[in-house]
């Protein structure tokens, strides 16, 4: 829902506007649109976060929209939303690569796994004292374990000095069975915890254990 989009953005900086596409004949929003912080710098935060995170059984795509010019033109006769050569629709159809990984990505959030990332549980700021981070990884475990028996929990933590480290930002719960995975993607995802709301989706086995913790390189 726009509610739910809304809610997720906000976390990484104040919204001027959001604007998801909707399907003119039965007002179905179609999955992707357009949106803009009071704070351009906050979009590379968004971006980090958000792209290629799989929600469900969708991955996001959040990237920036390069050579557009903030000075407003003449208003030109209206025309499909997917016509235009900047929409998402044609980014993707133009781009095979694009389009292969959004398929991917799909496919991957609706194929049961033993292993449930989690996005929007934790900030940054979150995980850089040593006790913080030991009390929330102790916490994740013991709600988790509500569900089955748990393999491990794994949070990447940000480096001090501020080297980028993929994966901040994301938590990653290994269970022994899928039944207990299944039980806990389904009770976390869409949940609020505190003013966030959580995504929670299944995640490769084999790239988890690789400590790889995004699916493609961007």
């Amino acid at each position: 829902t726009e509610q739910i989009v809304r809610d997720l953005l906000s976390q990484f900086g104040r919204l001027r506007m959001v604007s998801l596409i909707r399907d003119l004949a039965s007002g179905k929003i179609k999955g992707y649109g357009i949106f803009e912080y009071e704070n351009p710098h906050d979009i590379d935060l968004a971006i980090i976060a958000l792209n290629g995170f799989v929600c469900g059984k969708n991955v996001i795509r959040v990237q920036q929209l390069g050579g557009q010019s903030s000075t407003a033109a003449p208003k030109a006769q209206p025309m499909a939303a997917t016509a235009m050569a900047n929409s998402m629709t044609q980014r993707i159809v133009q781009n095979p690569v694009l389009a292969m990984q959004v398929k991917q990505g799909r496919e991957v959030g609706s194929r049961p796994t033993n292993v449930v990332q989690l996005l929007n549980a934790v900030y940054q700021e979150d995980l850089m004292d040593d006790q913080d981070y030991e009390d929330i990884t102790a916490e994740i475990h013991t709600e988790a374990s509500k569900h089955g028996a748990v393999q491990r929990v794994v949070i990447p933590k940000p480096a001090k000095d501020g080297t980028y480290v993929d994966g901040v930002g994301k938590i990653f719960v290994s269970f022994v069975d899928l039944t207990a995975a299944r039980k806990f993607q389904m009770e976390a995802n869409g949940r609020k915890f505190e003013s966030r709301v959580v995504c929670a989706a299944f995640y490769p086995p084999d790239k988890f254990n690789e400590g790889k913790f995004k699916l493609w390189s961007t």
